[in-house]
């Protein structure tokens, strides 16, 4: 499985390309200074896409 890496995914574009991105066969790692907002992304993504394994420390 690919790793890419989003950074800045709590912003308007990284968390769009995150959310496209997780649609697809994809391991997703979401770099951000703002954890709240990349927590509201995380939660959207899981909402849309109910068989995606998520894994946070």
């Amino acid at each position: 499985m690919q790793t890419i890496a989003i950074i800045g995914a709590s912003g308007n574009m990284g968390s769009a390309i995150s959310k496209r991105l997780a649609k697809g066969n994809y391991r997703l790692l979401l770099c951000t200074n703002e954890q709240e907002k990349v927590h509201a992304v995380v939660e959207e993504i899981k909402s849309n896409n109910p068989f995606c394994k998520l894994r946070g420390h």
